[in-house]
């Protein structure tokens, strides 16, 4: 398995704009609304009423939000080893395979978040299962697997490969974790100037000032964050999709 070829195609691929911008568009979208909320913190703390408004405002987005999350990720895993389709070829697939997308992501998430509430040993578990559900994007959009079929596939996978499933986690987590800080630089350093006003007792007020003063920076530096988040989403997927179609030419062996 030829790992620098691979992270090299992969970071190639997720420097493109017609890939990035598919998660990017998403992500800024959400995010801005996240912003009008915290802009109109005072209004919706203002009475209980208003708070369950924002509690409800908020599940409807989160709710959008993962569902097109899901669907856009199943786009970019057929255009990750379908690279001269159109990119609507990529969501046409997505759509058709839905359901199992949505299925399987699920399961996954149930089994995550009770695994992860186990006390002592919650996130150790959590990063093990993670691991043996790490295909499954990768199964249903290239191999057609229903959201049972591919659950046991990355499960078989990771069994007879847990260090390679390992090595390949670590790797991508660790690029994407240098591209997100590289990129949320400019954030960090405009946050920086509010860090000495925490604990007084009008941060809430102070808050609000803070944002209202650097609002164009705070976009600027936000743009800026997510682009680099979405070529390190890209980035993963990409080489994901390749190491699996790599490990299934190899038969798991």
């Amino acid at each position: 398995m030829n790992w620098k070829n691979i992270l090299k195609r992969s970071f190639i691929f997720s420097l493109n704009p017609k890939r990035w911008c598919q998660l990017f568009l998403l992500d800024s979208a959400f995010c801005f609304i996240l912003l009008f909320y915290v802009l109109n913190l005072k209004y919706f703390l203002s009475s209980f009423l208003n708070a369950v408004l924002l509690l409800f405002l908020f599940f409807i987005t989160l709710l959008f939000y993962t569902l097109l999350n899901i669907w856009i990720n199943g786009a970019i895993v057929y255009q990750s080893y379908r690279e001269k389709k159109n990119i609507g070829e990529g969501y046409k697939e997505s759509g058709k395979k839905y359901l199992s997308l949505l299925a399987s992501s699920i399961i996954v998430g149930i089994i995550l978040g009770l695994v992860g509430i186990i006390p002592y040993i919650g996130f150790v578990l959590s990063i093990l299962f993670s691991l043996a559900f790490f295909f499954i994007y990768q199964g249903i959009i290239t191999r057609n697997l229903k959201f049972d079929e591919t659950l046991r596939h990355s499960v078989e996978i990771f069994k007879k490969r847990w260090d390679l499933v390992f090595a390949i986690w670590f790797v991508l987590a660790l690029i994407c974790f240098i591209i997100s800080l590289i990129f949320s630089t400019p954030l960090i350093l405009l946050l920086l100037k509010f860090l000495t006003k925490i604990g007084s007792e009008e941060f809430m007020s102070l808050f609000q000032e803070f944002i209202n003063l650097n609002m164009a920076s705070l976009i600027i530096s936000e743009i800026i964050l997510l682009v680099g988040i979405s070529i390190s989403k890209v980035f993963s997927i990409k080489a994901k999709t390749e190491f699996y179609l790599q490990i299934m030419k190899k038969k798991i062996k």
